[in-house]
């Protein structure tokens, strides 16, 4: 009997699910909602109308766990697809609004569980179908193409399970996107082509009265054909998407956000053709439609709205249109921003900011010459701390930064390279059109390869430096420092790919030199900074900061844990005990005793931290870098993040330490900028790889003139690079020879190890006169 009183129960629960399953099919939001929970609590249905009366009200995010809760129960039963589109959907339409990537992931996952469901059935295209709209999502939004197949994959098989119209419909619509994405990468027409006629079947199978379906499918079209345009350069194919975006934009009169979509659709085919025939009357046309669209998505789609507002700043910079380009790359700046505070995940924040590395410098270079260079500062200044400081304060309190230090902004962007000058309490302007982008990105890919090559094939490497060193003198660096004048200190604030180049090692010839040649460093002393309120924070922390405890991390033990090619250091201890000579309260963490959990517990109560060890390079999203400790642990970014530091100094003598990934404009996306974030006032880091004989010889001497001459660290360094550069091989013998037995310098231990680095060279060479041997290291902050 209780089998029985359970059995009618189940069947009469299972007809209420059917009932409120139709009324919610209906669009009927059943009030109120949490009751029909709390009697039907095992019902999906009840948990959907829950969820759909929270989704109506907007709050996606109370509605969520219903979504949830709901696709739970229909799990097992047939209805599980439809369930499962919906909880994907709402992810979905949440990230489009700006919420967090995880959202792509999370309804990639719940997708996947319906798929693997026996009960699926009939709904196995339409699930199929939705995936693949994820995962191309989440191509476009982080730009990790190993997302791709499965977007691909899941799109044909959507296509060769669709049994309805509608499941037609949709795997068509999906695939048609995914080709575009993939042709993003691949650069094959062949792909566009194929999208192109994907859309057009779907739009032939979309009924007349399903009007937003139709849009939606031609706005896809019209997509499709200027990227098959851009592709062939096919006038039939432009003028079919100028055709199908003027449909568009009659057709979606009464949905703004349809119609922001389709205006910005007719703004870049108007665009192509006044490119082709130079019609006044498509130049009129097409700016006005990416003005409106760009002002009818800010209300609901903040996404097609930075499409518009990109598209109408590049044909503004185009025909140098200067305000109005600096006025749309700023609304573009300002949704960006948006969507970044969106993010939780620091990795996915730092993500986006890769993935237009260059907005800010096309916004700053069009503020400056619009005759505002103040404006083209504070774009820069923002932009490169999004991340840590997104208050930006009153220009007069940047300038004071600078009061004594004149400080340098330098960017590029397609039209030319710039740099923005802040001293003397105003910020000035000077073109640098032989830092275009092109030039300058070619130089940049070119001395990263030779980099990557260095192992094999070191001459190319040295030859590249030198080439690099001279271009960006010619460049950068010489009009530069002419616009200067005679100054004692500059900073440096290179932006975007400008931060991977010597910029101090920027040369031209100078017969009167013992090496023939006059640096940018031999003119003035030249600091790099992460942006003016970090240079700010930096000066006040050396102002007040000790420097009586010294920490040494030295030649961790096992770095081959983190990375099979990475060697023991044997110059990494003689550095430790370079720089231990000038401390009496010190701590050396040498080999097994240089573990993460004791550098950690004894880093935050050092003045001077001295790093001899291995560096991870940077990662696409930032999150990887890192110093290599003992066992092959990694002191990485987030972990230096989460410091709080009172440190006059962190020398951080490993590869790659001062240089970030070149798509991150923000300040603290590598290693040097995230211990000037954690609190140093000061960096030492380095720009490429060493042998650690070099760089053991430039610390060596760098602690003597910061301790033993009482100079000031980056004079101290400076000194010291031009000392290892200077001198001939006889000289450097002689110095270290004359402190082999007693030193109140440095240990004989240290003297030994310098003098047995020179003493059987060629003696009067200078063997280490080239770039490649004293270049790398660089000073950040104060």
């Amino acid at each position: 009997m209780i089998w029985n009183r359970r059995s009618r129960a189940e069947r009469r629960a299972a007809k209420v699910d059917r009932l409120l399953e139709v009324l919610v099919a209906k669009g009927a939001s059943i009030q109120p909602a949490d009751e029909m929970t709390t009697m039907y609590p095992r019902s999906p249905a009840a948990w959907l109308n829950l969820a759909m009366a929270h989704s109506g009200d907007g709050d996606l995010g109370t509605a969520l766990p219903a979504y949830h809760r709901a696709f739970e129960l229909s799990r097992g039963s047939p209805r599980v697809a439809d369930y499962a589109i919906n909880l994907a959907a709402i992810l979905f339409i949440r990230q489009g609004r700006g919420g967090p990537v995880d959202d792509l992931e999370r309804a990639a996952e719940i997708l996947a569980l319906a798929l693997a469901d026996p009960a699926i059935g009939k709904g196995r295209s339409a699930v199929l179908a939705m995936q693949c709209k994820v995962w191309s999502a989440l191509v476009t939004r982080t730009e990790e193409s190993h997302h791709l197949a499965r977007g691909l994959a899941a799109g044909r098989q959507a296509m060769a399970t669709a049994r309805t119209r509608d499941d037609r419909i949709e795997a068509r619509k999906q695939l048609g996107e995914a080709l575009v994405v993939q042709h993003h990468f691949r650069q094959d027409p062949r792909l566009l082509t194929e999208a192109v006629g994907l859309f057009e079947q779907a739009l032939g199978l979309t009924g007349r009265k399903d009007a937003h379906g139709q849009a939606i499918l031609r706005h896809r079209l019209t997509e499709a054909c200027l990227d098959l345009y851009r592709a062939t350069r096919d006038k039939a194919v432009l003028q079919r998407a100028v055709e199908l975006a003027r449909t568009g934009v009659t057709d979606a009169q009464d949905d703004l956000i349809e119609r922001g979509a389709a205006l910005q659709n007719l703004g870049r085919a108007l665009r192509e053709r006044h490119a082709v025939f130079g019609s006044r009357e498509d130049l009129d046309e097409g700016m006005t439609a990416l003005r409106s669209a760009t002002e009818a998505a800010l209300s609901g789609n903040p996404a097609a709205s930075i499409r518009a507002a990109d598209e109408l700043g590049d044909w503004s910079l185009e025909r140098r249109s200067w305000r109005e380009a600096a006025e749309a790359f700023t609304v573009k700046l300002s949704l960006m921003r948006r969507l970044l505070e969106a993010q939780g995940d620091p990795a996915h924040r730092r993500r986006m900011l890769g993935l237009d590395v260059r907005l800010a410098s096309k916004a700053a270079y069009a503020w400056a010459e619009a005759g505002r260079p103040e404006k083209a500062l504070l774009t820069l200044e923002e932009w490169r701390t999004v991340l840590t400081d997104p208050q930006l304060p009153e220009l007069d309190e940047l300038l004071a930064a600078c009061r004594d230090t004149p400080t340098v902004f330098l960017a590029t962007c397609e039209q030319s390279g710039f740099a923005v000058i802040a001293r003397e309490g105003r910020a000035t302007y000077l073109p640098l059109p032989d830092l275009a982008a092109d030039p300058m990105l070619g130089w940049s890919e070119r001395l990263l390869r030779a980099k990557e090559e260095r192992g094999t094939d070191r001459d190319t490497w040295e030859r590249m430096l030198d080439w690099a060193g001279e271009w960006l003198w010619n460049s950068a660096m010489g009009p530069v420092l002419a616009e200067l004048g005679d100054q004692p200190r500059i900073a440096l604030v290179p932006c975007g790919p400008l931060c991977v180049l010597p910029l101090h090692a920027a040369w031209r010839p100078d017969p009167s030199r013992p090496t023939g040649r006059r640096y940018a460093m031999d003119d003035t002393l030249i600091v790099y900074a992460p942006s003016l309120r970090a240079l700010g924070r930096s000066q006040r922390r050396a102002a007040q900061a000790s420097d009586e405890v010294l920490l040494t991390v030295e030649d961790p033990s096992d770095p081959g844990a983190a990375d099979p090619h990475l060697p023991q250091l044997p110059f990494a201890e003689i550095e430790g005990e370079a720089a231990g000579a000038y401390w009496a309260r010190k701590t050396r963490l040498a080999r097994d005793r240089a573990t993460k959990q004791a550098v950690l517990s004894t880093l935050t109560r050092a003045d001077i931290v001295h790093f001899a060890c291995h560096a991870i390079p940077q990662g696409w999203d930032g999150g990887n870098a890192g110093l290599v400790l003992a066992g092959g642990r990694t002191l990485t970014l987030d972990d230096i993040f989460s410091l709080t530091l009172n440190t006059r100094l962190a020398v951080l003598s490993a590869c790659d330490t001062a240089t970030p990934q070149e798509r991150f404009p923000d300040e603290a996306a590598g290693l040097a900028g995230a211990f000037v974030r954690a609190g140093a006032a000061g960096t030492v880091a380095s720009q490429w790889p060493l042998p650690d004989r070099d760089a053991m010889m430039i610390m060596t001497m760098f602690y003597g003139y910061w301790r033993a001459d009482g100079l000031p660290p980056a004079e101290a360094l400076r000194r010291a690079q031009q000392w290892v550069r200077d001198t001939t091989n006889r000289e450097k013998s002689a110095f270290f020879a004359a402190h082999l037995d007693t030193s109140d310098r440095f240990s004989p231990a240290v003297a030994t190890a310098g003098w047995e680095q020179v003493v059987l060279a060629d003696p009067e060479e200078r063997t280490m006169a080239a770039p490649i041997f004293w270049a790398a290291f660089t000073f950040t902050g104060a």
